[in-house]
């Protein structure tokens, strides 16, 4: 079996789940090859000018230090998309609809983890608008009077439909408002919101939940099975619980909520071609769990989980994905 990685060393680290899963597929006896974004040779592919041509690397082990992983790759050799067995894309966001098209071009026939097209269509929040029923109560808004009419039932918050890791995430509560971690006046978040509005941005504002100071669960799943969780508590004083805004994170168990949303997502997301995706999930005013994210685009996390309470997270994640890609080319 022969993995080609789509990345970009300059943003990659040996302390992401990207290496970990590496190592661990080498020891499971899969060929990894590279197509690095951060190497010259391989511009005008990720400028969508050259779409045949695939400056790849094998690697046979990854090194204790970065910095040597980076020195020892081996030399850059010609490869096409046929040489593969499957397409695995590890690049950080943001990612342009555009670019996922021209990889979906350039790898028509071959399987890819997650899909292009699969990541196009559900890496926006107003996805989240299809499973409103494990969701909390929320609108998809492309005006300020959209926004001040929902807020006017309960404390909101306002995400951008696209951006990630808590970024450019608002909160309105009466006259009381946040910019990300910053409190500030609800009538400068409005003035905030309404210049992106200007611009063209539509926002999916979600009823907050007080709840949010026990933690934001993150559910990992690998076709189809969970393979770890890892609960994320907000800092004091803080309501964003992303870990990049200075969130902690904690032991916690897999519920059966979990395990329910995991399979109705699992049975619609494996349609469209996505194999690996996270999902988080908070608890609403009666302390039961509900929906309020999911990530289809680069997931990351596994090395998390494994250190809080799962330590088989990258092993059984590594053998699922050597059993989709096995089953999928045997079907195909």
């Amino acid at each position: 079996m022969q993995l080609l990685i789509i990345t970009d060393s300059n943003t990659s680290s040996l302390s992401t789940s990207f290496f970990a899963l590496i190592r661990n597929l080498l020891h499971n006896e899969v060929k990894i090859y590279i197509l690095d974004k951060s190497e010259n040779v391989n511009k005008d592919f990720f400028c969508m000018k050259e779409e045949k041509k695939l400056y790849c690397h094998e690697i046979c082990s990854i090194s204790d230090s970065y910095s040597l992983y980076i020195k020892e790759r081996e030399n850059t050799k010609l490869c096409t998309s046929n040489d593969f067995t499957a397409i695995w894309m590890r690049l950080d966001p943001p990612i342009a609809d555009e670019f996922l098209k021209f990889i979906q071009t350039a790898f028509l026939n071959t399987l890819m983890i997650n899909s292009p097209q699969g990541i196009i269509d559900t890496s926006s929040k107003e996805f989240l608008l299809n499973y409103s029923d494990i969701c909390p109560e929320m609108k998809l808004c492309s005006s300020i009077k959209d926004i001040e009419s929902f807020a006017k039932k309960f404390p909101i918050v306002i995400k951008p439909l696209n951006d990630f890791g808590g970024n450019g995430l608002c909160r309105l509560d009466n006259d009381i408002g946040y910019i990300e971690h910053t409190k500030t006046s609800a009538k400068k978040v409005k003035s905030f919101l309404n210049n992106k509005i200007e611009l063209g941005e539509k926002f999916l504002a979600v009823k907050f939940l007080k709840n949010i100071t026990k933690g934001d669960k993150r559910v990992l799943v690998v076709n189809s099975k969970i393979v770890g969780v890892l609960n994320r508590v907000p800092s004091n004083e803080n309501w964003l619980a992303n870990l990049s805004q200075g969130a902690t994170s904690e032991i916690t168990k897999i519920s059966d909520m979990d395990k329910k949303v995991a399979s109705i997502l699992s049975n619609d997301l494996l349609k469209k071609g996505i194999t690996v995706f996270g999902f988080d999930m908070i608890l609403d005013d009666l302390n039961n769990g509900v929906l309020s994210e999911i990530n289809t685009l680069n997931v990351g996390g596994f090395s998390q989980v494994e250190e809080y309470g799962y330590p088989n997270a990258i092993t059984q994640s590594s053998s699922l994905i050597i059993e989709y890609i096995a089953t999928a080319n045997k079907t195909s």
